[in-house]
Order: C-alpha cells, then structure tokens, then sequence
C-alpha cells in the first residue's frame, strides 16, 4: 500500500494535519492526475472543478465536541481498547486481568498447572506482537470444562481505569489476537481453535480467488464445508456464522446490519450472491477492522432513525477501523480480500457523511489493492471478486465523471466485467438477477466511457471534431443497452399496481403514479427502477452541456423527459410499501441532476425540498457546498440551514451529525470546492432564465 494512504488514514485518525492528495511528500496519487495545469474547457461545456483536498479531522474531536461529558481516551488507552494490535503487558489481580478486564478461569487438572509453570520468555517466542495479549499464567486445557463467566471489576481498580466511550464498547472488544470461539479464548494452544489467519500468504484462505483451501471454521459452532476449495460465498449463503463470542451490543449490531442492510445500501444493483447481507458480516468476523466498520455504518443508519441518537455510537468503533487499518499498513500486512472490502466500507460511510474528498482517499487505495489481488480475468472468476468490481467501480465512475479526469481502473476492466456478464447470462438466460446485474456491467462500462471522453477534451487530448463524434458513439451505445434491457426486464406481469398503495393526494406532486404509462416492477425485477434511474442520470449527463446551451432545443427537451423519468421511479419507490431498504438511497444520487431540468414554480420547489429532507433524515447527508448552491435554485437562502420551513423533520441527531460533516469539511472547503457538487453544472443554473 502507498504512504499517502497512511498518511491519509492518519489524518483521518488525528495522526497529523490533513495535506494534499495530489503531492504528500511528494508522493504522487496512484492513478490521479496532477491538478495546477490548464484544463481545457469542453466544447458548450462550463468550468470544470479541480481536484479537491484531503478530510478535515478528526473524529474524536467531534466526539468531544458533539458529546456532554466525553472524555478523549489516551492514544494507550484508545489501542489498549479497540485496537489489540501491539503489545501490552497484563497486570494480574486475585480475580482476573486487570489489564483486559477479563476473569481468570483457574484449573484444577495437574498437567495443565505444570505447564503453566514454563517460563515465559520461552511463551513469548513463540507468540507474534498480536497474540502477546493473551494469558501468560495459568490457562486450562482443551478438555477442561469451557465455563463462560461476565467480566468484573477489581476492587483496587481506579475509576478512570476505562476510556469514557459508550457504553457499547466498554467491554473487551474482540481483537485481531483473540479467537472467533469461545473455546479457542481458553485454549491458545490448539491450532484449529484459534481465528483463520486473512492473509496473502494464509494457507487457510486465498484473498485472490476468495475461496477457503482448509476445513477449518471461524466459529466454533459453525461446521465447515468438508471440501476443499469451497468458495466462501456457498458457506455463507444460508445463515450468519457464529457470533456468540461477540458482546451482546456487537451481536445486536450484526443482527440488525443482517435484518436491515441491504445491497442497495452500497450502490449495487444486483446481488445474487447475498454477498452484502451475508457474506460480508461472515468476513467482519475474521478481521476486527472489518467488524468494527460494518458495526459503525450499521450503527450509524440506526442512529439516525432515533431522532435523540448519540454520534458516539457509530464515530467510536468507525474511527478504531481506521486506526486497526493504519496498524495493518504501518506492520506490512500483506493486501487481502478483506482488507479490500474494510476500505470499500469506510468509503462507503465517507459517502453517507457527505465526504467525497475522503471517498476519493479510499477509492485511490481500493485500485491499487484490487490490481495487486486481482488480474482482468481471475477477478471474475469469483462471486466475490465480481461484486467487489461493482462496489468500487460505482466510485470509480462517479468521482470520474464529476472531476472530469478518466477512472482510476484501466478500461480493460470494465470492458472485461462486461464480456464475462454476457457469458453468464447466456449460460442462464431466465436468471432476471443476473440479467439485472448485466444491465449494471452496461451501466458502469458507459460511465466509464463518458469519464474518459470527459477527461480527453478537458485537457486537449482530442480534437473537438473528434469530441463530438466519439460522443455520438457513446450515445448510441447507452440507446442500444437500455432499450436492449427494457426489452428483456419490463414483464408486465410484475408491474406495481399503485391502486393498491392507498397512497394519499400530494398538493405539491409533479408526478402521478396512478398514469397508465407509469411503469415500475415489483421483485424478482424491483432492480430494474433502481437501473432505470440510474441510465436515465447518465443519459442527462452525456447530453447536459449541449441541453444548457439551448434551453428551449430538443436536446434540453430529452433531458427533462429523462429528469421526470427519474423523479417518477423516486416517487414510486419511495411510495411502495414492498420497497427493499436502501433503494431510494441509490436513486437520490440521481434526484440532483434532474433537478436542472425542472420548472422554476414553487409547486416542483416544493417537491424538490422534500424529497432531499427525506433523503437526508434517512442518513444521506449532503454537503453544505450543495445546499448552499441549492439556495441558488430555490431561491431561498434558509435551505442552507434545512429545506423545509420551521425546521420540520430536524432532529437533534441530523442537526449534529450535519455540524460533523460540515466541520470535517471546512479545511477542504479553504482550499477548492468539493468534488460532490458538480461545479460545472451549477457555474451553468441561471434560474432567472429556465
């Protein structure tokens, strides 16, 4: 991994002041091309933005700030916690471990207690800086009864002997030195009771081809495959592995991300594989930096539907991912598979923040992890390689297109997912799930296309003849694609019928469900609104610098039909009482764009300000640099502080997790315009002119 990752992580952390991440050191981005140059303008088009700054910190500062009463841990006590990755010397009382807060279980059984006696310095060779946590007395045998008892405090304990952290992590957290079962915490000596190493180098799991090449389990409760090589998305499939060993507020953590997350949280479209409600919390169990970011965006969503909700509990264990990452990075850990998915995680909670400064950060290191795990091919090969692709490349194409600079991953790649998803699905025509999931390799590949034509033009790579022509191009190919996708998705007989909805009049609509032409499907094909949504953005997109320039022209004219299009499929997800969580998340990255093409009346104003009040209130926090530009559009200047009238709908947990994110951002803000905002297309709103 680069340093300007770690130096990234670090001042995410608090380690140091964020810098630019362009030159750190001079150390150059991987894939990013350098910014202070002349850009040149693309033909009709406005200004493009630059490439903005790295975060603003910290997240323990906010805590402090956000919180009455919080305390900042010591940097000792912070790793001591949550951390578990260096060494810490144990201090025994007559009733446990002061140091981990954990009961001695003492043995009566000869043999055990003799072998206890060996001295220590010969136990400490054999244990890495990781497992030197563990006991270094007594410790009982595999065949010794398993006794669970509660942790307990000591008498002679201090007071402040435990950082002020929510009461949700004041336990022992597991750490990536402590076994997945209960039995192996007691017995460190068997090697098939201790967790499943997830490395490179592992002979238990290969992180290039995400399959398993031993029997063993992560959980002592969980029987594994007895084939070798058994990928691990068909072991997941069914149920959760054992999380028992986990503290009940974890345990409730996992079951509510499993209950209540779903895909479409994290911008997929199609996932036939259960990889993200099943597969994913399975892998947190093997490596405490995944655990802990799941735990935090789970929490963070759930945080957010309690309108009195404390930030603590989402920014303590988010910001301990981090930190376990940067220890990985600073000890050498090999690049693995769950490394990879821990940083999609974090840039996937950065998005919900409104952070895209800190989502490029990631997305930067997600590339560079990806070409040193995966080849063109072999990333296919797997469930899980297939849907890693689509979970970064969403960020990849997004930060693309609206930095007007080509995608970090090589074409090769997409045009690669492209061909394999024409192969499956001609080997399984009438699997919608995977025709849906082609669709979104169509998607990405045109996103991909539009991204790098975008970044030639801009810095006067191609001719503006040319420009144009190669924009025909990928007109046509987006036609072709969506038509061929409605062609094969739109079966009628999944049509939603809204006469069932008793969905109640809107004084303010601008869109009506209840017209015959209005068509939105219901599972196995409720992906394709989401894709639909999704194609009609990239069609305004691809056409938006040629619409502004004629606002009464039939380009313009094409892109306001698109821009309905999308508010229809909002209006009708959001209207769905069967609607899968996470949906309208997915289509309210479109909801911003359609917005340029709609009438400047009150009636659509209306519409607009509460379609993104309830975007927000859900958790998807936008930036204070869009809601300022917004004002702009509604002429309005008291939607910078909420968009309705009276505060309605602003809770106390959304007004502090808004200062969060706008406090973050304000060093960022100094120095260039977030790249979320899409400068060039509101440098183009001229509301006094629709």
């Amino acid at each position: 991994m680069s340093n300007y990752y770690q130096h990234f992580l670090m001042s995410m952390s608090g380690g140091q002041a964020p810098m630019h991440p362009v030159d750190i050191n001079g150390i150059p981005i991987p894939g990013i091309p350098s910014v202070g140059g002349p850009v040149a303008p693309i033909p009709m088009a406005p200004n493009s933005i630059t490439l903005p700054h790295s975060p603003a910190p910290y997240f323990q500062s906010a805590v402090a700030s956000e919180t009455p009463g919080y305390t900042a841990p010591t940097a000792q006590r912070w790793r001591r916690r949550f951390t578990g990755m260096e060494p810490v010397k144990h201090k025994r009382t007559r009733s446990g471990c002061f140091t981990c807060r954990s009961r001695r279980v003492k043995d009566k059984d000869p043999k055990s207690k003799g072998a206890s006696k060996a001295p220590k310095a010969a136990k400490s060779k054999e244990k890495s800086p990781a497992q030197s946590i563990e006991y270094d007395d007594e410790e009982p045998p595999a065949e010794s009864p398993k006794v669970k008892l509660e942790t307990i405090i000591d008498e002679d304990e201090p007071a402040d002997s435990s950082p002020a952290v929510s009461a949700s992590y004041k336990q022992s957290t597991p750490s990536t030195s402590v076994s997945v079962s209960a039995a192996a915490s007691q017995d460190t000596s068997s090697p098939s009771a201790s967790r499943p190493p997830i490395s490179a180098s592992s002979p238990d799991y290969n992180a290039e081809t995400g399959k398993y090449s031993t029997s063993a389990s992560p959980a002592a409760s969980t029987s594994a495959s007895s084939s070798t090589g058994t990928e691990l998305t068909s072991t997941a499939q069914s149920s959760l592995l054992d999380y028992s060993h986990l503290t009940s507020e974890m345990q409730d953590c996992i079951h509510w991300f499993h209950q209540n997350i779903t895909h479409y949280h994290y911008g997929v479209i199609s996932d036939p594989d259960d990889f993200f409600s099943l597969t994913l919390p399975n892998l947190a169990l093997y490596d405490d930096g995944l655990l802990y970011a799941v735990i935090g965006f789970s929490n963070y969503l759930r945080t957010m539907e309690s309108p009195n909700g404390d930030m603590e509990n989402f920014l303590v264990p988010f910001n301990s991912s981090v930190t376990l990452l940067l220890n990985a990075m600073r000890q050498g850990t090999k690049p693995t598979v769950v490394m990879l998915a821990t940083i999609l995680q974090l840039a996937t909670m950065e998005e919900y923040l409104g952070d895209w400064i800190s989502v490029m950060g990631h997305q930067v290191a997600a590339k560079e992890l990806i070409t040193q795990l995966y080849t063109v091919d072999n990333m296919m090969e797997t469930s899980i390689g297939r849907v890693l692709l689509a979970w970064y490349s969403r960020f990849d194409c997004f930060v693309g297109i609206m930095g007007r600079f080509a995608t970090a991953l090589p074409q090769e790649w997409f045009t690669r997912y492209v061909e394999d998803m024409a192969h499956r699905t001609a080997a399984d025509p009438l699997n919608v799930l995977v025709l849906q999931e082609e669709g979104a390799s169509h998607l990405r590949i045109c996103s991909e296309e539009i991204a790098r034509l975008n970044y030639k033009i801009s810095n006067n790579l191609m001719m503006p003849q040319d420009y144009f022509v190669e924009h025909g191009r990928i007109s046509a190919l987006m036609k072709r694609y969506f038509d061929g996708m409605n062609s094969l998705l739109l079966d009628p007989t999944y049509a939603i019928d809204f006469a069932e909805e008793n969905i109640e009049p809107d004084p303010y609509g601008v869109v009506n469900l209840h017209d015959p032409q209005v068509r939105l499907f219901k599972a196995p094909l409720f992906g394709v609104n989401v894709l639909r949504a999704e194609f009609h953005s990239i069609f305004i997109m691809h056409s938006f610098q040629q619409a502004i320039s004629d606002r009464t022209g039939p380009v313009f004219k094409e892109c306001q039909r698109h821009a309905y299009a999308i508010c229809t499929i909002f209006e009708g997800i959001e209207k769905y009482t069967q609607a899968p969580r996470g949906a309208l998340l997915l289509v309210q990255s479109c909801l911003g764009l359609a917005a340029m093409f709609f009438p400047p009346d009150q009636n659509h104003r209306n519409w607009l300000r509460r379609k993104f009040a309830l975007i927000e209130s859900i958790g998807y926090i936008q930036s204070v640099n869009f809601r300022s530009n917004m004002t702009k559009f509604f002429d309005d200047p008291t939607t910078l502080r909420w968009w309705l009238p009276d505060d309605g709908g602003y809770t106390p947990i959304l007004d502090k997790v808004r200062s969060f994110t706008d406090e973050r951002n304000l060093v960022a803000k100094q120095w260039q315009e977030e790249l979320r905002d899409v400068s060039h297309i509101f440098k183009s709103l001229d509301i006094s002119n629709p």
